[in-house]
């Protein structure tokens, strides 16, 4: 998928190298605990909860991160994401450009996608955002649409779809999948989420989340 959740881990060991470049690098970091892990459709957790993190700097247009999470498939107990790109701003749109590589702890190097994301703000409380992204190793294809609307500084309301176009090899053909869920802010950097995931390729889940970032 494009868009990654939020999460917990790795990155305290950074903060001192974004401290003495003198502002020229941006850190930020953050964490989750959740109740499922869900990706294209699928708990990729066997409906476990998960710890998550990420951390990411970036200088000007160029950014790095790094995102991972716990899994329990049957064979891995860990992601691992790595990710580089580019942020240009063009008007009003925010542009994100980059390229993501998935490791896991036991069956190692996974693949690769080119992911091109593209948000802009509709209103003073509405956004919509567009994901593309590419595998060129499974030549796998999907395309993510989402939509947030914040009530205050407090609540907020989020959604999105996406699908593979029969490109992820299920005999049902076109993969979709669905989510709605409600975000509460308990202060600038922590948050509560309560979200419904379903799909056509498996049953309607429930997962709620508590996190923060920096």
């Amino acid at each position: 998928m494009i868009v990654r959740p939020l999460a917990a881990a790795i990155a305290v060991g950074m903060i001192p190298c974004a401290a003495s470049a003198q502002d020229s690098f941006e850190f930020s970091f953050g964490g989750r605990i959740a109740s499922d892990y869900i990706s294209d459709g699928e708990s990729l957790s066997d409906g476990r909860p998960v710890l998550q993190g990420y951390a990411e700097v970036e200088r000007g247009l160029l950014f790095g991160g790094i995102w991972g999470s716990t899994i329990d498939d049957g064979e891995n107990e860990f992601e691992l994401e790595l990710s580089l790109g580019i942020r240009p701003q063009l008007g009003d749109l925010d542009i994100s450009l980059s390229y993501a590589r998935t490791l896991y702890d036991d069956s190692g190097d996974c693949c690769g996608e080119v992911i091109l994301f593209v948000e802009q703000p509709l209103s003073d409380r509405i956004s919509a955002g567009t994901g593309i992204s590419y595998d060129p190793g499974n030549d796998e294809f999907w395309l993510e649409v989402l939509n947030e609307y914040a009530f205050d500084e407090v609540w907020s309301i989020s959604g999105g779809v996406s699908t593979d176009f029969g490109t992820d090899d299920e005999e049902d053909g076109n993969v979709v999948t669905w989510d709605l869920g409600v975000t509460r802010a308990f202060s600038e950097t922590f948050y509560g989420d309560l979200r419904y995931h379903d799909s056509n390729i498996g049953s309607a889940k429930l997962v709620v989340a508590l996190g923060f970032d920096f």
